[in-house]
């Protein structure tokens, strides 16, 4: 993508048909892009344009722990010795703001117009 400066580590393409894809950079970042012809953006971003002169919105991401509680095959916590329930904490890349997808256009609701009658020719 011309003009973005981060340094790439990997990307993430899996999202492309629905017009997404997520760069994460070497330093822990990430930014996820968003195809403006299918997503209309909010909030902060940044506009990108590719080889073909489409535009891409552009979303910052970080890094955040997540914490899970354990749980056995029935579904119930699991607890140490002390009785507390255990926990495990998992590290995913969120988004603040991501925008919301364009919707297809509204078939229009019969107003009950009839067409005009002609005059009859005498």
């Amino acid at each position: 993508m011309p003009g973005y400066e981060g340094s790439v580590a990997r990307v993430d393409t899996t999202l492309r048909e629905e017009g997404q894809f997520t760069v994460y950079n070497t330093d822990g970042s990430g930014t996820r892009f968003y195809d403006m012809s299918v997503y209309k953006p909010v909030g902060n971003y940044r506009v990108f344009e590719d080889r073909n002169g489409h535009s891409w919105a552009a979303y910052d991401g970080r890094y955040q722990n997540v914490r899970h509680v354990v749980t056995d095959q029935e579904g119930n916590p699991v607890t140490d010795k002390r009785g507390r329930a255990k926990e495990r904490y998992e590290t995913v890349m969120t988004f603040r703001q991501e925008p919301q997808r364009i919707k297809e256009p509204a078939r229009k609701k019969s107003t009950g117009i009839k067409t005009p009658r002609r005059k009859k020719k005498q």
